[in-house]
Formats: C-alpha cells, structure tokens, sequence
C-alpha cells in the first residue's frame, strides 16, 4: 500500500498554520475566565468576562465597565485592593445609585439571560477586615421576656391595676411584674414621680420595694416607671422590658346626699288595749341634692309587748304617690322577734330621688300591757354614708279591747 499521501496545497497551508491556531484559542480563553492579579502604585485594576473597573490602590473604589460594544448597559463594578497590591472584582450592579458601601460583601458574576438580568453567586464573600472587626463586637444584651407590668393598687385587698383614681388622703401600693405571672419581679428598678417634685425610687431586689405605700397627700397624677436591669449593666431599652402605671389623687368631693327620717304612731293616739293594731307611719325624705340609690332599713321593737304583722311602702313626690309595694315579704327571716330588715328600700320602691320621701307603714298587735310604761319603737335608715334613726313610743293598757275593736 502506498503510504505517501499527496495533500493539496490549499490544505496544506492550513495544517502549516493549526498548531498555532490552538495555541492562540487556548490563551484566548486562558484570559477569559481567568482574573488576574495586578499590582500597582497609583491605580489597580482587575478584568473580568464582563469588562475591566478600576479603583484607587488601598480602598474600596467604584468604577465603571462596559458590558458590550453597544455601551447599552453599563454595570459599576466594586474593586477590593488588599494589602499586596491585588485587586480583586468584588462585586457588579447596573443601578449607579447604589453606593459601594452597598455592594460591597460577596463575588458574584453577572449574566445576560433572556432579556433580563439574573444573579449568580460565583464565589465566597470577600474578607473585609472592618466587617470583622464589627462581628467580633459583643451582641447587645435582649429582654428575655414578653412583658413586664408597672401596676398600682388601693390596698392589699384590691386588685393590681395599671390605673387607679383615689382621694386625697388615701394611699396607693406599688409593684412589678413580668410576663403577667403575678409574682412580684425581682430585676426591676421602681421610680415614682408625682405632683410638687415629689419623687421615690426603689430597687426591686430591696426587701419592701414591691408592696411599698406610697401616700397621696397631695392631689395630682403620680406615674409609676417600671424599667429592668441588664447582667451586664444598665437597663433593657426594649419595650417587653418596661412599663408605666399612674395612681391619680382627687380631692374628696362634698357630700351631696342626705336625708331625714321620722317615725310617729299613725293616727297621733300613743294609748292601746290588749289585742288592739297599732300602725306606725315612717317617713324618709331626700333632703341631699343627689339622688339615693341604696337605702336599708331596720325596725327595732320590744316583742314582749307588740307583735308584728304587716309593712307597706310608698315612694312620693310631691304628695302623690309615685311607686308601692308590699314589703313583708322581703324582710330578712332571719332575724328573731323585735327587730326587722330590708337591706335595700330602693329595690322595692325606686330610687330615692330629691324632694322624694318614701313612707312606710308598719302594723303591730298589742299583746301585754305595759303598766302604764312607754315602750319604744325604732325606725333607722343607712344610705351607705350615714345613719340616722327616729322613735316614737306606745303604752299598751290592761283592759282588753272589745271582740269589734280586735
């Protein structure tokens, strides 16, 4: 066989020049992909397939590159030059308004893709030594829990609240509380500020700073801060972490509400028989200018000589009869002979408004005779406020009644 080929000359010429073809496309994507390390006195810059930025030697510097030959897109690159000289492509973005500051943090590559720009990370972040001065920083302490409650309150016996009104005089008790448990916290700093400077403060880890008595001498609005210490010093700024309460101090207003009570034998007659009905007539007016909305009445007789039987009410105003009711029936059963209750006239006959009387009527049977001495019968009425009461007495004779009479 004949090994000797003869070759063209046209074919020739391009096997002569292959070999360095090669070459030249394997340097060309030699340059492509790689970024080279460049070092400089003045001026660093760095190439990458999307074009070349430029940055002052030393700092962190934006510069601008061309995407294509059109310049249509323009990308600001972000150049990093360490303390060597090198400069490294730290990051591309097509807004110039964003600053370096923000751009600054990771390798990435950007690529042209169907008509938009689209991301890819292409490398660790950059090492910037400032970024790891701040990370090595210690974290701020946080609140550790959800809620802390400033609270006040009337008494021991009350309720804790965030807000309470009392009257001049009165007292008010503070405390703190975290995550609503109801147990008194012991991490907490307790300031009170109130009217004329006046000013006390406690640390809640004190024996008696939660529970402490403030008084409110002097009327004004006394604001309860309640703010938590941090371990490491200072106090939590966070919200969860304090809180406020205020006691507000009223003068006592005057009294507006009053009334007078009497209590006669109904038909002016103090001398009864053995089995004779005795009516007693009592009388409550509203002489106050408010209205009573809470009135108890109490009747005090001596049962060795009367026996009750009946009571009726009447609210009236202007001598016409507003409301009444049968009342036996709400007497407290209780309660032995000689004395009777209803704790509250207004649940029966109204509210007691002013200028109104409530009149009542309470019957009695004479059962013993008194031997010419008087026995009394009490009427006393509470509205909440005072007490005020009024008598009037009987004698029962030991000469029966006649059977008609009875």
């Amino acid at each position: 066989m004949n090994t000797n080929v003869k070759i063209p000359r046209k074919f020739k010429k391009v096997l002569d020049i292959y070999p360095f073809f090669i070459m030249a496309v394997g340097l060309f994507f030699i340059l492509l992909v790689n970024i080279p390390s460049i070092k400089g006195e003045s001026d660093v810059s760095a190439q990458a397939n999307f074009g070349t930025c430029h940055c002052e030697e030393g700092n962190l510097g934006c510069g601008w590159c061309n995407y294509d030959e059109t310049q249509e897109f323009r990308n600001m690159c972000q150049v990093k030059a360490d303390s060597t000289g090198e400069a490294h492509i730290a990051m591309c973005w097509t807004d110039d308004n964003l600053t370096c500051e923000r751009l600054k943090g990771s390798v990435c590559d950007r690529r042209y893709t169907d008509g938009s720009w689209a991301y890819e990370k292409c490398g660790n972040p950059l090492f910037f030594p400032e970024e790891e001065e701040k990370q090595d920083e210690p974290k701020e302490d946080k609140c550790p829990y959800s809620s802390t409650q400033a609270r006040v309150q009337e008494d021991r016996y009350h309720h804790w609240y965030p807000d309470i009104t009392i009257y001049e005089g009165e007292s008010f008790r503070i405390g703190s509380f975290h995550d609503a448990t109801g147990q008194f916290a012991d991490d907490t700093y307790l300031e009170v500020d109130g009217p004329n400077g006046f000013h006390y403060e406690c640390d809640a880890s004190t024996n008696g700073c939660n529970g402490h008595t403030v008084s409110g001498v002097i009327v004004g609005t006394y604001i309860l801060s309640v703010k938590t210490h941090k371990p490491s010093g200072g106090f939590y700024l966070e919200s969860a972490c304090n809180d406020r309460a205020e006691a507000i101090v009223k003068v006592e207003p005057e009294d507006k509400r009053g009334f007078e009570i009497t209590k006669q034998v109904a038909n002016g007659d103090h001398y009864y028989q053995i089995g004779e009905e005795i009516e007693f007539e009592v009388r409550i007016e509203n002489s106050g200018e408010a209205v009573i909305n809470e009135l108890l009445y109490i009747d005090k007789y001596d049962s060795e000589y009367l026996q009750y039987t009946d009571i009726r009410g009447e609210r009236v105003r202007n001598g016409s009869i507003v409301q009444s009711s049968e009342l036996d029936s709400y007497i407290d059963p209780s309660i032995p002979d000689g004395e009777f209750r209803i704790y509250d006239l207004t649940e029966h006959l109204g509210d007691l408004g002013v200028d109104e009387s409530f009149v009542l009527y309470i019957e009695f049977k004479a059962t013993k005779a008194t031997n010419d001495d008087k026995t009394y019968n009490y009427a006393i009425a509470d509205d909440g406020i005072e007490q005020k009461q009024d008598d009037d007495w009987v004698v029962v004779e030991s000469v029966e009644a006649p059977p008609t009479d009875r």
